[in-house]
């Protein structure tokens, strides 16, 4: 039933992930009338089925479709966000704040389980975490980390090593570092926050 990524006849791309349900949408409130209603669960299906460009695809449900997501991920905390890409273009499908939001990442084609509408980015690609944060950069006032979720770590590692997968062993490399990318402690202070680990549930780590 439910797909977490694919690719299509046309080459393009679809892959999923969960957001702590906070800042995201309980559903999707259309300022004008939507031709569809589909389930988040189902919208990696949606794409491949109907679209043979990513640009396509991600403005398409933007203007007219009403996404909801299930109760069943609601309960759990979690929403779903989107990277869809062809051999062209790459775009962040999110849904913030009730509507649908396309982020065009082009030039960093890389995902994980936080938000990056509003982000503000270093130089280098990355985002500032807990322990990059200084009196200038401050992870708090810069990135709204309360509502961005989790995988920053993981993120900053994608945008400092992305440029050696450009073959199956440097992805086979890329892929094997994330998976021992840093978890912080459950903690309210803002140079330790729990929202900042790769874990996405409650705060008993």
């Amino acid at each position: 039933f439910q797909m977490l990524d694919g690719i299509n006849e046309h080459h393009v791309v679809v892959n999923t992930n969960v957001v702590p349900k906070d800042y995201g949408s309980t559903r999707s409130v259309p300022k004008k009338k939507r031709l569809d209603t589909v389930s988040a669960s189902m919208i990696v299906r949606y794409i491949l089925d109907n679209f043979t460009r990513a640009k396509q695809a991600v403005e398409y449900i933007r203007d007219y479709v009403t996404v909801y997501f299930p109760k069943a991920l609601h309960d759990l905390e979690y929403e779903c966000h989107y990277m869809v890409a062809d051999l062209t273009s790459t775009y962040v499908l999110e849904f913030v704040r009730n509507e649908a939001v396309v982020i065009d990442i082009s030039n960093k084609p890389y995902m994980t389980n936080f938000f990056i509408y509003g982000v503000n980015f270093n130089d280098d690609g990355t985002v500032y975490t807990p322990e990059t944060q200084d009196d200038i950069h401050n992870a708090m006032a810069t990135n709204l980390i309360t509502e961005r979720g989790s995988g920053l770590e993981r993120y900053n590692y994608s945008a400092n090593n992305y440029s050696t997968a450009d073959n199956v062993e440097g992805m086979r490399a890329v892929l094997e570092g994330l998976k021992y990318t840093s978890a912080y402690l459950s903690s309210e202070h803002v140079s330790n926050p729990y929202w900042y680990t790769e874990f996405v549930g409650s705060r008993g780590l």
